[in-house]
């Protein structure tokens, strides 16, 4: 579908002047769209898969664990598909996050994969300025990158920075 297509088909979540900076802009940001009783359930799922976590001593199907990773310092750098592992992010993936989807791709959502990144307060695991797509194993380019906090961040604690109008720019190799 083309932007003009999508943004004529009628907004799920997202505000028509939000879809529009999306187009415009390449990324779109949106404070507060998950419900606090919803958040609050993301949550507390997640600090029980940290608790899990302290029992693995090195990455496998489930966790990806960075250096120094132990039951008394835990470093969870991923949860492997959160989605096949709990309900509350099956829930999360194919609801809320599948209409904000439709909002930016049209009503025709394929759910690909999910993942849960945790960024930690040092720099053991700083992620490098990126294009996701060229993580996708897709051949077309009508696909997104949906990132949703589950804490508050700062400059100070790895915020998402994007690169307004890249999406309309050639795919950069660094």
């Amino acid at each position: 579908m083309t932007p003009e297509q999508i943004l004529a088909e009628p907004a799920r979540i997202l505000t028509q002047e939000k879809r529009e900076h999306y187009f415009e802009h390449g990324f779109v940001g949106v404070q507060e769209i998950v419900p606090k009783d919803v958040l609050a359930e993301l949550q507390k799922t997640t600090v029980e898969f940290v608790e899990i976590s302290k029992a693995v001593s090195s990455s496998d199907d489930t966790f990806d664990v960075g250096v120094g990773h132990s039951a008394d310092t835990p470093i969870l750098r991923r949860l492997k598909c959160p989605d096949e592992k709990s309900e509350v992010y099956w829930k999360f993936a194919t609801g809320l996050m599948a209409d904000v989807a439709a909002d930016l791709v049209g009503p025709n959502v394929v759910f690909h994969h999910s993942k849960l990144n945790f960024k930690w307060f040092d720099a053991s695991d700083t992620v490098k300025w990126h294009q996701d797509i060229q993580f996708f194993p897709h051949t077309n380019y009508n696909v997104l990158t949906i990132g949703c906090y589950l804490e508050d961040t700062t400059m100070e604690n790895g915020t998402l920075a994007a690169l307004k109008g890249s999406h309309n720019e050639k795919m950069y190799n660094k």
